[in-house]
């Protein structure tokens, strides 16, 4: 009795794309066969694949007879993104920089942006997923630090608005950083100011940030009160003068009167004190 054994007539099956990116891998499938022989030299009914090549597999059926099926494997190169800042990376509160995540198919960023170039302002960890044109993915990130900026006022050790003769000092904050004011002070303090400006200074911090702040400082001139009067100041009993001291906001005579002009009809001295727009005031 002669017994002919057929030839197998081996397929391989695959459980996903045979082209995919790099990294992946799919399963391949023999069929159920008496032995496997691999061109990996593997000789099990499946293997795994991660790269590109035609693996082929021979097979033998219970008969010994041998069969052989190949596969072709294609594997395409994830692209390798970076992101390139248009400046630094860390800058003070306000300001930004663009990131570009170079050229590629698709984006996309961890705040939601589809774009290629981003303008980035806020503190935080900036990552970009891309695609080419194998619709392969890879990813690259980039910490942007934001430095906040200081919050300068100016406390002045009195009034800002003070008649002629009197003196103010301004004091920047916050302290320990840097100082530069409007009159080229770099003083945390600048003292005895007596006339009328607008005082600016720029605070600095460690981080380069700034910030800037004025204060108004108003010097009011003293008034130069000058009694005139109506007539000679020397006259008889029964006589009168008028004593004018010009024109003021308010005044205070000697006698009490607080006017303009007074009527006098007895000798002695008169004096009057008087306050002008700016709350000055002068005998």
């Amino acid at each position: 009795m002669v017994i002919v054994s057929a030839y197998p007539i081996p397929v391989i099956f695959e459980n996903g794309d045979t082209t995919f990116c790099s990294g992946d891998s799919i399963n391949l499938d023999a069929g159920i066969w008496a032995s496997y022989n691999w061109s990996t030299f593997a000789v099990s009914e499946i293997i795994t694949v991660s790269s590109a090549a035609t693996y082929v597999v021979t097979v033998t059926n219970a008969g010994g007879c041998t069969g052989t099926a190949s596969k072709m494997i294609t594997v395409n190169q994830n692209p390798n993104p970076s992101i390139t800042p248009s400046g630094p990376t860390n800058f003070c509160q306000g300001g930004s920089v663009n990131l570009n995540a170079d050229n590629y198919i698709s984006y996309l960023w961890n705040n939601g942006a589809i774009t290629g170039i981003i303008s980035a302002t806020t503190n935080g960890t900036y990552t970009v997923t891309v695609t080419n044109a194998s619709n392969c993915t890879a990813s690259a990130t980039v910490n942007i630090t934001v430095n906040p900026n200081p919050v300068a006022s100016i406390t002045a050790n009195g009034p800002i608005t003070f008649c002629n003769g009197g003196s103010v000092n301004l004091t920047a904050s916050p302290n320990n950083m840097s100082y530069v004011w409007s009159n080229f002070a770099t003083t945390q303090t600048i003292s005895n100011i007596t006339t009328s400006s607008i005082f600016t200074v720029t605070v600095t911090n460690a981080n380069n940030c700034w910030d800037t702040v004025s204060e108004t400082i108003t010097v009011n001139p003293i008034p130069t009160p000058f009694i005139t009067s109506s007539g000679p100041t020397t006259f008889c009993s029964g006589g009168t003068d008028t004593l004018d001291a010009g024109i003021f906001a308010s005044y205070h005579w000697s006698t009490g009167a607080s006017t303009e002009r007074i009527t006098v009809t007895t000798g002695g001295n008169y004096k009057v004190t008087v306050t002008n727009a700016g709350n000055c005031t002068a005998s």
